[in-house]
């Protein structure tokens, strides 16, 4: 027969091998899957990283709005965004805008300047040539007179000057708008970041 000692040897195998033999049947046998919840975890969070990439493509995009509204001035709002909304943060239309003359439904997805008119004003058209397709900025070298005036104290004399400027030079830095005569850097710091030469 065994001995004692033998007998403990065999008592412990038997345990391991039950135990064992327990893990195995709990694994495969009742369907506890507890093992993959770290890759469930991680396909999850996947999809979310995914939709937080897509919703930051989004951004933000920046106005500078000025003309016949309360509150002119550069405003940040959510790309795809309409123009009544920043509208609304430049406090509202005055009195004077050509209410029926303006797309107050027009989607804004790229940095732009917007020139809200007065009744009986000519209505400014912002295309590439005026304005820079992708920083949205004014192109003081190819923007017409009434492009020019959607910038602060930028007004009809101050615009024919840009213009007349330019007929023999050009502008190679934003700086350079400083040579125009009437143009020092106190009316120059209020219009540098909205302008580009290129």
């Amino acid at each position: 027969m065994f001995s004692s000692k033998n007998k403990d040897k065999i008592y412990i195998v038997i345990f391991i091998i039950t135990v064992a033999a327990g893990i195995i049947y709990k694994v495969f046998f009742k369907g506890d899957m507890s093992f993959l919840s770290k890759s469930e975890v991680t396909i999850e969070t996947g999809v979310s990283e995914v939709e937080t990439a897509s919703e930051s493509e989004t951004g933000t995009i920046f106005v500078y709005i000025c003309g016949e509204v309360n509150a002119p001035g550069v405003y940040e709002i959510k790309r795809g965004s309409i123009l009544n909304d920043v509208v609304e943060m430049a406090g509202g239309l005055t009195s004077e805008a050509a209410r029926e003359d303006i797309d107050l439904v027009m989607i804004l997805n790229s940095n732009i300047t917007v020139k809200i008119p007065k009744e009986g004003d000519e209505l400014v058209t912002i295309s590439s040539e005026n304005v820079n397709e992708d920083s949205g900025l004014v192109n003081i070298n190819t923007a017409d007179k009434e492009m020019l005036k959607t910038l602060p104290g930028i007004g009809d004399v101050m615009a024919d000057s840009i213009i007349e400027y330019r007929q023999d030079n050009v502008f190679e830095e934003k700086e350079d708008l400083m040579n125009v005569k009437g143009i020092g850097q106190s009316k120059y710091d209020k219009v540098k970041d909205l302008i580009c030469v290129n």
